[in-house]
């Protein structure tokens, strides 16, 4: 079982996702992000409904790691948690009654910007080490199948353009031929899970 857990973890680093963002420029004003928050409200209610989902909002890349204008469109992002308007869109409706998954799902999807931005590869690892607890929390909660087969949908999505496989290339050149792993047990990943916010 650990070894499928750390195979399908070892995948999902590799390969998981080109789901990176724009994000927001500098010049962008408040009344923009009001709009796009209430934009997506409107479309994903239970996502701000659940006081847990604010935790993806304030440990959101936009609002931390806010990059300059000059840098490469590589993607639409007007939501605030940060990832690509459609893998969220995805995201939602691949799981719209179980808000563990989708809480996991967003998680992994931040994972995968935060490695893209990272600025060496020594982050990156650091950062696919520490986001292995959402991966394991999804496949807690729907199974460790049905988690292999959402990353696989997903990933069709998330390279179906050309940012997305721009993205893909990137992360697979920071994390390939690493040591990925984060050392913690299953007893500890699970109780991570069961209290959530992560």
């Amino acid at each position: 079982m650990r070894k499928t857990v750390i195979g399908l973890i070892g995948a999902v680093a590799i390969g998981i996702i080109a789901c990176a963002t724009i994000v927001i420029p500098n010049n962008s004003n408040e009344k923009s992000t009001t709009q796009s928050v209430t934009k997506w409200k409107k479309q994903a209610p239970q996502l701000f409904d659940n006081t847990g989902y604010s935790k993806l909002i304030e440990s959101d890349v936009v609002n931390k790691n806010v990059v300059n204008e000059s840098q490469i469109y590589i993607g639409k992002v007007t939501n605030p948690f940060g990832i690509r308007d459609d893998v969220l869109d995805f995201i939602i409706n691949y799981f719209p009654n179980n808000e563990s998954a989708t809480y996991a799902a967003i998680r992994m999807e931040q994972t995968q910007v935060r490695i893209y931005y990272a600025k060496t590869d020594k982050e990156a690892v650091q950062i696919s080490n520490n986001g292995e607890i959402a991966i394991w929390c999804l496949a807690n909660n729907v199974g460790f199948s049905k988690a292999e087969e959402y990353i696989n949908n997903k990933d069709k999505t998330s390279l179906d353009t050309v940012e997305g496989k721009n993205i893909d290339t990137e992360i697979r050149r920071k994390l390939g031929w690493k040591i990925l792993g984060n050392h913690l047990s299953k007893v500890q990943m699970d109780a991570i899970c069961e209290k959530g916010g992560y």
